[in-house]
């Protein structure tokens, strides 16, 4: 049973009163549409969906080479290494993108494992913290500058025009240190 009071009603009135008053100072907004987002889960799977590829490609026309000796996997071949391998000939020769190229590419399938293992892990934390934009451009410009280490590298040692530099490990590691720098030194807002 409720009693109604006529104190009761009269506070519920005043407030009441107050709030649709103050209901005209407080100027309308149009409601947030929410920009659609990419899963950070899908960001990093697609990285992952290609360096497999990659391999995958390499891998079958690798087997057929030496399986057949055919021409046509011989000359996919020497097209993959000319365009997906970071070496000393590939940059003198102007195919600068190799340095970018050369992080999708794998030597064995453990080597691709443990990369793409470290990338999962670390790589799902970065795009939940900074957000996928972030995520590739830190994976850019984390293998951008492994390659060009690597290069600098090379030019010191003398230029042993046999060497190759693949794999996306340059490109992991940068995820790594950029996620623990948010870790030991958080930004405070």
């Amino acid at each position: 049973m409720r009693i109604h009071s006529p104190t009761s009603q009269l506070l519920r009135r005043r407030f009441h009163n107050k709030a649709s008053k103050l209901q005209r100072f407080i100027p309308y907004q149009e409601p947030r549409r929410s920009e659609p987002k990419i899963n950070p889960n899908f960001a990093v799977g697609a990285v992952i969906a290609a360096c497999a590829g990659v391999w995958g490609y390499q891998y079958v026309y690798t087997r057929e080479l030496l399986q057949t000796g055919s021409q046509k996997a011989r000359r996919a071949i020497d097209q993959f290494n000319q365009n997906m391998v970071c070496s000393l000939n590939n940059i003198k020769a102007g195919r600068h993108y190799t340095l970018l190229t050369s992080t999708f590419t794998h030597i064995a399938p453990w080597h691709l494992a443990f990369n793409m293992l470290a990338l999962w892990g670390f790589g799902t934390s970065v795009t939940m913290t900074f957000g996928v934009p972030t995520f590739a451009i830190l994976w850019v410009g984390a293998g951008l500058t492994g390659g060009l280490v690597q290069t600098y590298a090379w030019m010191q040692e003398g230029g042993n025009k046999d060497q190759r530099s693949v794999g996306s490990s340059g490109a992991i590691m940068g995820i790594i240190g950029a996620l623990t720098t948010v870790v030991c030194f958080p930004l405070h807002y």
